[in-house]
């Protein structure tokens, strides 16, 4: 797990926000990583959404506790009610494989909408697992429902769907335990 913070250290380093840029963190959840990113960034201006308010209750409270000004937006991520051209960085951490493929294509879409020109997108999520060891750790995940949400992500058609959106797509990081960090400019 520790690999996987710096991971996520690192990938926050490369937002390079600089002083009064926004970001918005779709599916924020709990706000863990939304807070990481404003830690780092305390002059650049955070949104997390997410559709959960349970969710989104424990992240204000967190983020108050810890004195960070963050605003927190109940949200769905294909319906973002954000004007066009409102942020300079969208991230979204682990939120894409509990969404169904229309969710997934119109969330992408909505993220280029509300990006300005030259924005990014950073899009850390379950992807294409290489080697016969993610492979295999994968089987087990065959057997349940949760595959159907999984499927475009371990076939590898988030970059696909980023495209089509109109972003140009490269991996940010190499891989890391079935995880890709996706970087789409727009």
């Amino acid at each position: 797990m520790g690999e996987i913070v710096s991971y996520y250290d690192e990938t926050i380093k490369e937002l390079m926000l600089k002083d009064g840029q926004n970001l918005l963190d779709i599916g924020c959840g709990s706000g863990r990583v939304t807070r990481a990113i404003k830690a780092a960034y305390p002059k650049a201006q955070v949104t997390g959404i997410d559709p959960s308010g349970r969710s989104l209750a424990t992240a204000m409270r967190k983020a108050r506790d810890k004195g960070l000004d963050i605003s927190f937006v109940n949200a769905s991520a294909e319906r973002l009610p954000f004007p066009d051209g409102s942020f300079d960085v969208v991230f979204s951490s682990m939120a894409f494989h509990h969404m169904p493929t229309g969710v997934k294509v119109l969330a992408v879409r909505e993220a280029y909408r509300v990006l300005r020109q030259g924005g990014i997108l950073m899009l850390v999520d379950v992807g294409k697992p290489e080697g016969l060891l993610m492979k295999f750790l994968i089987v087990p995940l065959r057997i349940f429902e949760i595959r159907a949400y999984l499927k475009d992500n371990l076939e590898g058609r988030l970059p696909a769907f980023m495209e089509e959106a109109g972003f140009k797509v490269d991996e940010a990081r190499r891989p890391y335990m079935g995880i890709r960090f996706l970087r789409g400019k727009k």
